[in-house]
C-alpha cells in the first residue's frame, strides 16, 4: 500500500521529469534555429553551451545524433555547465 507521503513524493518527482522533459525539447529547439542560422551563413559547426543542467543533454545528444549530426561533449571547467559542438 502506498501511503498519502509516497503518492505525494511520486507526484513531485513526476512534475520534476514532466518540467525537465519540457526544458528538454525546449533546448533542442533551440538549438534547430541556431543551427538553421549557422548553415544559412555557411558555417558547418554549432555550439551550445548553458551553466544548468535542469534539462537531459544525453537526451539532447541522442537526438541530434539520430538526425546524422556529429555531437561532441566538451569538457567545462565548471561542473554544474557543459558544452557541445554540434557538426554536419
Amino acid at each position: 500500500m502506498n501511503s498519502i507521503e509516497e503518492k505525494r513524493n511520486k507526484t513531485v518527482h513526476e512534475n520534476q521529469f514532466d518540467k525537465s522533459l519540457k526544458e528538454t525539447k525546449d533546448q533542442i529547439e533551440q538549438i534547430n534555429k541556431g543551427i538553421e542560422i549557422k548553415k544559412h551563413l555557411g558555417e558547418n559547426t554549432y555550439c551550445h553551451y548553458t551553466y544548468d543542467k535542469k534539462y537531459y543533454i544525453d537526451e539532447v545528444i541522442k537526438y541530434f545524433d539520430g538526425k546524422g549530426y556529429k555531437v561532441q561533449r566538451l569538457q567545462t571547467e565548471c561542473p554544474v555547465s557543459y558544452k557541445i559542438n554540434i557538426i554536419w
